[in-house]
């Protein structure tokens, strides 16, 4: 019996959706699939750090990039023309649509999209255009309940959404967590966050916050993990005027991206969420599966179900540098702590393909 094929499209950074897709591609059988990984650049725009690394050998790689709307979707159609998959899964609102346009070209094919983020996000154009290219998908999953029922709100069939929760690689975590800690042996308190630096990622507030957290805490530490390189450079810029300003250069670390922030994670006194916004946090489920403690911003609904005061960590206000640093100080007096969050099953990713 031949291999069924499945075309993966993802951005080629080091995102959410990009590890969560290549986490995807990992479960499918290698005796039933065959698997290929098209990577979507922007050209001249340094990458947010390396998603290869995470992309497993036996898979085939191809790559498009997007230099222009209609360039663009004329790569989508060559590449899914001279691949001829059977199934077609994108995991970026963006990429998402422009694939859906070509599906009444590609009948046989079984198109699965993810969505990476609320449609509170975007405006009312681009609302207009996803809930007329999302018609086309066979597949659609929402991370969360509240992002099923927008896309319900919009007009989508409910038959064709499937909530389903990020799950773990545990493996991969653990293996990478148990490398040797990048801290010194010391007693300092260390707060560690991870993102691409945007405004998105609300690291602004987490340096306002932390700065408030250093007059309580003296013997403290904050490392952002992340790429910046390739990122949006005034976000970068007004971070280190908020470390001038606050005198705290020798207190906020950032390295840069890394293939490894587990490590980082596993060794801290309490992972930070400080995002406005988010789809579902792969980052905050993973360093509760490592027993860290989280003080998370509220910015979406789904994190204060998975963060509980007092527990495995605490809640803070959205945009609250004050409520931010309450909770910083708070989750810091607690021990390794046991994760609340539920993902799904493996095999409900795994059944979509079928």
């Amino acid at each position: 019996m031949s291999k069924k094929r499945i075309l993966f499209f993802i951005q080629n950074a080091v995102g959410g959706a990009e590890r969560m897709t290549i986490n995807i591609a990992k479960l499918l059988p290698a005796s039933d699939w065959d698997i290929t990984v098209c990577k979507v650049s922007m050209p001249f725009i340094i990458q947010n750090g390396r998603i290869d690394d995470f992309i497993p050998k036996e898979f085939k790689l191809t790559n498009i990039y997007w230099s222009g709307q209609i360039s663009f979707i004329r790569q989508l159609y060559r590449v899914i023309s001279k691949f001829r998959p059977d199934v077609v899964f994108s995991s970026v609102m963006p990429y998402n649509q422009r694939i859906l346009l070509l599906q009444p070209f590609f009948k046989r094919i079984k198109f699965i999209v993810r969505n990476d983020n609320y449609l509170y996000t975007i405006n009312n154009l681009k609302r207009f255009f996803l809930k007329y290219t999302y018609k086309n998908a066979n597949t659609i999953i929402a991370q969360t309940d509240e992002m099923k029922d927008e896309f319900i709100r919009l007009g989508l069939s409910d038959n064709k959404i499937k909530v389903l929760h990020n799950f773990i690689d545990e493996e991969l975590i653990i293996n990478k967590a148990n490398e040797l800690s990048p801290f010194p042996k010391d007693s300092a308190v260390r707060f560690v966050s991870v993102g691409r630096i945007a405004h998105q990622k609300g690291f602004d507030i987490l340096i306002k916050a932390f700065k408030k957290v250093v007059n309580e805490i003296q013997d403290s530490k904050l490392y952002i993990i992340g790429s910046f390189e390739g990122g949006d450079q005034s976000v970068y810029h007004e971070l280190m005027d908020l470390i001038i300003q606050f005198n705290l250069k020798d207190k906020v670390i950032f390295t840069g991206y890394t293939e490894n922030p587990y490590k980082y994670i596993k060794n801290a006194s309490v992972y930070v969420l400080s995002s406005r916004y988010e789809g579902l946090p792969n980052v905050l489920i993973e360093s509760q599966f490592l027993k860290i403690p989280s003080a998370a911003t509220s910015c979406i609904p789904i994190i204060s179900r998975m963060v509980k005061d007092g527990i495995n960590g605490y809640l803070a206000n959205n945009e609250d540098p004050d409520s931010l640093a309450k909770a910083m100080i708070n989750a810091s007096k607690l021990n390794h702590i046991d994760s609340i969050y539920k993902p799904s099953k493996k095999e409900d990713f795994i059944n979509l393909f079928y």
